[in-house]
């Protein structure tokens, strides 16, 4: 007899499978990065609406807020759609580039004048994005193709600014920020590896049950 239950997952192939638990990781871990992104926006709003050009700020703020409601929304309609009928390869290429976008958002802060105004704006700066990239690494470790992309559009940038200034201790900084991308990449590979293994194991495990299971009928 066939179980009407048996989720439509199970009926596609392993690389389809993997896809779509990746997806489904990805959904999970985005629901709080979504939220602290958002608030991280208007933190960064009100500190530095008083030493940058209000067109600007508005500009990126909206930016931020269109790009994570639009990721919000993906997650959304992705978790109510029929896992069956998704077309996976699209979905990842839909996450990737809203996710990049978003990098890119938090990434340009160093490119403005601001990051230049004072002391205190620099530290400000770099302390977020800091912060934002190793967010980055918890919630997009389960795709590869989605979260070193994320972490060069955030940091590529900070290093630019802080290595073509000319200033010592920003060369120093960027040197630092070079090495803290590559801690983060080999630190998300890893994650990633570990996640794809256990993906597996688990899928290898069910059709394992399913087999003894048929073999007792």
């Amino acid at each position: 007899m066939t179980d009407t239950n048996e989720n439509p997952v199970s009926e596609l192939d392993l690389s389809a499978r993997i896809q779509y638990e990746t997806l489904r990781a990805l959904a999970s871990n985005g629901k709080s990065s979504f939220f602290i992104s958002i608030v991280n926006a208007v933190i960064v709003f009100f500190t530095l609406r008083d030493v940058t050009e209000q067109i600007v700020l508005n500009l990126w703020l909206a930016a931020v807020v269109i790009l994570t409601l639009l990721r919000t929304t993906m997650v959304i309609v992705f978790n109510r759609l029929d896992s069956s009928s998704q077309h996976f390869d699209l979905w990842t290429a839909i996450y990737i580039v809203f996710a990049c976008g978003s990098a890119l958002c938090w990434g340009i802060l160093p490119l403005l004048d601001v990051f230049y105004f004072a002391g205190w704006t620099e530290t400000f700066i770099v302390f977020l994005i800091a912060g934002m990239s190793a967010g980055g690494l918890v919630s997009l470790y389960p795709s590869l193709l989605a979260a070193v992309p994320y972490q060069l559009c955030m940091l590529i940038p900070l290093i630019y600014a802080l290595g073509s200034s000319g200033a010592p201790a920003h060369t120093a900084m960027a040197i630092l920020a070079s090495l803290y991308l590559v801690l983060l990449v080999r630190s998300t590979y890893d994650l990633n590896q570990s996640a794809s293994a256990s993906i597996r194991l688990e899928m290898e495990n069910n059709e394992l049950f399913k087999f003894l299971l048929k073999a007792r009928k």
